[in-house]
Parts: C-alpha cells; sequence; structure tokens
C-alpha cells in the first residue's frame, strides 16, 4: 500500500512540471570497476548481517519437545487381548500343533511346550521331533486324551473309572503333579477303605508301577477281610501279600481257626505250588488266639488231607505245641492266682467281632461250642458269597472277654 501512495505522489509531481532533462554521461571504464566492487562487498556485507541476524534451524533446536506430553500415561488406553488368553485359545482349539503324538491307530495334535511343562518324559527329548509314538500298554489312547486334557484345564477332576490308567500313564510320562492328584484320592479314606480299598488293590494287582499303591490299600482291608476271603481274587494273592495281610491285627475275626483255614483254603488253589511258602504263612497265625480245645481236636479228628499235612509239618506242629503249653499254663494260673480269662493277657489280639451266619462263632464256655472243621469254613464262604455287598458293615464288634451267655443262648430266650 506505502509503494502505491508513493507512485501515485511522484505521478502528481511529474504532471505540475512537464519540464524535459536530458543528461548525458561520460563512462570511465576504471571508475565503472570500482562502483561494481563497492557494490559486491556491499551486498555480502548485507547477507553476512542478516545470517548473523536470522539462522536457518529445526523445531527440536528451537526447543520444542514432543516426547514430554503432560498426563500422556494417564490417558485411557485402547484394549487389547492379553497374551495368555491368546495363547489359552489356540492351545485349546489345537491351532499351529507342533507334535503328532501316536499311540497305537490313534493319533493326536499337541503343542509340544505344553507337555514339557507338566511331563519330564518330553522335557527330555533332546531334538524336536514330529511324531512321539507311546507304547499302549502303558499310555492307552483315553489315558493320554484325559491327561493332555488335565494339562489344559484350570481346575481338573479325575474319573474314577479311569484312575488306574492315568497312574500307570502319568508314571511313564512322569507327571508329577498328576501323580499328586491322584494319590490325593488314594490317601482319602472316604474313597478309598476296606472294599473299595480292595477293590483298587485287586485292580491294580498286574502293574508292577502300582505296587506301592497296593501296599497302601491291603492294610485298609480289615472289616472285609472275610468277605474278601471268600473271593476268587483271594486265591490270586502273591504269598507276601497274604502274610501281609493276615499279620495284620486289624483284620476282624469271628475266631483265629479262621486265618488257619484262609491259609489252607489260599494253599489248596494250587498246592503244589505253594506248599512249599507252608513255614513261611504258619508265621502270620496266632495259635495262642485259638481256643485250647481246637487245637487238641484238629490233629486227632481232623479229615482235610492238606490241613493235616500242614499241620504235620515240624515247624507248624512245634507252633500248636506251644500254643497248647502257653494256654494250659495260663488256665492253671487263673485257677491258682483268680485271674478271670485265660486270654486276658494273650498279647497281639485281633478285631473280634460276631457274624450272625457263623454257625461256629460261639463265646468261651458256651455249651453248645462245637468242633470246627475246615468243611465247616468253606460252607460259611458259600454264605457270605450269597450276601448283599453291603452285608459286611453288620458284623457286630465284641470282646473275646465278655463273661455272659452266648448269642447263641440269648436267641433261644
Amino acid at each position: 500500500m506505502d509503494e502505491l501512495m508513493h507512485l501515485s505522489t511522484q505521478t502528481q509531481k511529474s504532471s505540475q512540471s512537464p519540464e524535459i532533462k536530458c543528461n548525458v554521461s561520460c563512462v570511465n571504464p576504471r571508475l565503472n570497476a570500482d562502483a561494481a566492487s563497492q557494490q559486491q562487498e556491499k551486498e555480502i556485507s548485507s547477507k553476512a548481517s542478516c545470517s548473523a541476524v536470522c539462522q536457518n534451524r529445526s523445531l527440536i533446536e528451537f526447543g520444542y519437545n514432543f516426547e514430554d506430553v503432560e498426563d500422556w500415561s494417564k490417558m485411557k488406553q485402547w484394549p487389547k487381548d492379553k497374551l495368555a488368553d491368546i495363547l489359552e485359545y489356540m492351545v485349546e482349539s489345537h491351532l499351529k500343533t507342533s507334535l503328532v503324538v501316536k499311540i497305537k491307530n490313534s493319533l493326536f495334535n499337541c503343542h509340544l511346550p505344553v507337555l514339557q511343562v507338566y511331563s519330564q518324559f518330553f522335557m527330555d527329548l533332546e531334538d524336536t521331533p514330529m511324531m512321539v509314538m507311546l507304547p499302549e500298554d502303558l499310555v492307552t489312547p483315553k489315558a493320554f486324551s484325559i491327561i493332555y486334557k488335565w494339562m489344559l484345564c484350570s481346575e481338573p477332576c479325575l474319573d474314577r473309572a479311569r484312575i488306574i490308567e492315568l497312574f500307570i500313564a502319568a508314571s511313564y510320562l512322569r507327571i508329577k503333579h498328576l501323580l499328586a492328584h491322584c494319590w490325593i484320592y488314594f490317601d482319602n479314606l472316604q474313597f478309598f477303605n476296606e472294599a473299595t480299598a480292595c477293590i483298587l488293590y485287586v485292580e491294580t494287582r498286574y502293574h508292577p508301577s502300582l505296587d506301592i499303591v497296593r501296599n497302601a490299600m491291603l492294610p485298609r482291608i480289615q472289616k472285609f477281610v472275610l468277605i474278601f476271603a471268600a473271593t476268587s481274587d483271594f486265591l490270586h494273592l502273591p504269598h507276601n501279600h497274604l502274610v501281609y495281610l493276615l499279620s495284620s491285627s486289624n483284620i476282624a475275626l469271628n475266631t483265629e481257626v479262621e486265618v488257619l483255614y484262609m491259609v489252607i483254603r489260599w494253599m489248596c488253589h494250587d498246592w503244589s505250588s505253594r506248599r512249599s511258602y507252608a513255614v513261611e504263612i504258619a508265621d502270620c497265625i496266632r495259635f495262642n488266639c485259638m481256643p485250647l480245645w481246637f487245637m487238641l481236636f484238629v490233629r486227632r479228628d481232623e479229615t482235610h488231607a492238606q490241613l493235616l499235612e500242614f499241620l504235620s509239618l515240624e515247624e507248624i506242629n512245634e507252633k500248636i505245641t506251644d500254643a497248647i503249653t502257653n494256654i494250659t499254663s495260663a488256665i492253671y494260673d487263673d485257677q491258682i492266682f483268680g485271674t478271670s480269662s485265660a486270654h486276658k493277657d494273650t498279647p497281639h489280639q485281633r478285631n473280634w467281632i460276631h457274624d450272625k451266619s457263623c454257625g461256629y462263632h460261639h463265646l468261651i464256655g458256651c455249651p453248645n461250642t462245637r468242633e470246627i472243621r475246615y468243611e465247616h469254613f468253606e460252607a460259611y464262604m458259600g454264605t457270605l458269597q450269597q450276601k448283599p455287598v453291603e452285608y459286611w458293615t453288620k458284623f457286630e464288634p465284641i470282646e473275646l472277654n465278655v463273661v455272659g451267655p452266648c448269642h447263641c443262648m440269648r436267641e433261644v430266650f
């Protein structure tokens, strides 16, 4: 705008004085060169002074900072899926699996890191294979399927029907957390005691890896021992397990005579090969707890051939003779010192019971006491085989030294 006003003023002055002027200049070359150099020096000096006043700098050089922003971290962030949830989805959906596990004709697509987290067997693999084959007799396809689901589940629950399969597979795959999970059930007497412990013992008898489980179950068979003796499973007991079972002070019996007859029943199942265990097994029989009249009777009037052969062995015959001597001495002491019972101080008693279906059970001194032959015991075993599954829970505990009328007398009156 100022330039336009200046031009307008000059125009007005020129219009007012139309004087014509003519200027003639003479050019001196030397003077003209000096003037040009002076002009260049002025331009350079002008540029230098401008550069000193205004330098070309960036925003960062000016001091602007875009990194330190107030309340940046307090802003609500965009929601992102958690990595754990994504990985869990991928694993549960079997996406991008890295290993195939083959068991007979069954194939399982798995993530190797999942198996390695729980299984020492997979952790010890030196290479990263594409396929691993497992023995079906130790890891069944069903067991592996359950185990892999157990690995993926946050709160798994084991199926009772498969717990033996799982324990065997976990032992082979060395999954210590799953083994501990199984033992939570095994150690619980609510789940495995008496009948259920006996069933678990029978289920595990063909698996060497389960010896520790069998050893835990066998002592829990106490009140159930007579029912167990009536089964075919009892006849297949290893001789050392038979000794372990019948040596327990916690087994429930009508009379100690039943232990002798259980031994004979077991030996008669394969007499030719089992007769060599006779002396060893006899150590679990407590002859001192038998009625005196029975030990006098059994060697004289018993007709069962294998029983007589068993009793005729020198070591066993000596045990019976010692028991007769001890009981006779106790009876003599009763008469001299006035003690109340011949069996009062007898050590290592059992848990004595009264089963109403046992025809030969009578208290000491009962006038109806009669001989107890092996055939009577076999008949009693047959009776127990016909009883309901909960019948053993009705066995009544009794005290051997109770003075009073026998149950058979109470039933009469």
